[in-house]
């Protein structure tokens, strides 16, 4: 069974491969969907944190990805 996770910072739903940006915290393993996500949840992880395991257990309505604003 495929098992998904929601990016605790962004909220996007991913399965995890080999490759996927992965954190630990707290005893808990959290998928990333990309370097920006994983870099900024390791910079405050109980910002991120999710209460639960970090699988999805609900449906999302769009996608908060961070977007990186040119300065």
């Amino acid at each position: 069974m495929l098992e998904i996770y929601r990016d605790p910072l962004c909220g996007r739903l991913l399965a995890p491969v080999a490759i996927t940006p992965k954190s630990e915290y707290r005893g808990k393993t959290y998928y990333f969907c990309c370097d920006l996500c994983k870099q900024l949840f390791d910079r405050e992880p109980q910002k991120y944190a999710l209460e639960k395991d970090g699988k999805d257990e609900q449906n999302i309505k769009g996608d908060r990805h961070v977007m990186a604003k040119n300065s």
